[in-house]
């Protein structure tokens, strides 16, 4: 099965699948949605840059699936995310590819209810539990 790996604002590294084509959707009416700001989407951009991606702007689904169709794939590789907006985006593209969650080291067990629009009131709730110590990885 040919894959292709859809980055987004929360995975953006390409470390254990660097020799599959990978996109990124800047999703205008997403980021307004999400309340994003001027310098997180340069923050974004900065990162991409130094990435082998190709950068897209639209609907994310439409581009991930017109992506998906130039690379004839048939699954979808990702990082998990706990964004509502982008699991109703995933759920959507389930319909039409297998979907392959890239395993991540977990940072922290997040709340249930989390308040993504500020990282000040998301580390409130975990930067205690972020910051204890963690076991090596091999």
């Amino acid at each position: 099965m040919r894959a292709i790996v859809w980055l987004h604002e929360d995975g953006l590294r390409l470390d254990d699948c660097r020799e599959l084509p990978a996109l990124f959707v800047f999703d205008d009416a997403l980021m307004r949605r999400l309340g994003y700001g001027l310098k997180r989407i340069t923050f974004i951009y900065e990162t991409l840059v130094e990435l082998e991606v190709t950068i897209r702007r639209g609907d994310t689904a439409s581009e991930v699936q017109r992506f998906a169709a130039e690379h004839g794939a048939e699954t979808l590789r990702l990082r998990p995310t706990v964004c509502p907006e982008r699991l109703a985006i995933i759920a959507d593209l389930a319909r039409h590819f297998a979907i392959d969650e890239l395993p991540e080291p977990v940072f922290v067990t997040a709340p249930e209810r989390l308040d993504l629009k500020r990282f000040s009131r998301y580390w409130r709730r975990v930067g205690a539990q972020a910051m204890l110590p963690t076991a090596k990885q091999g």
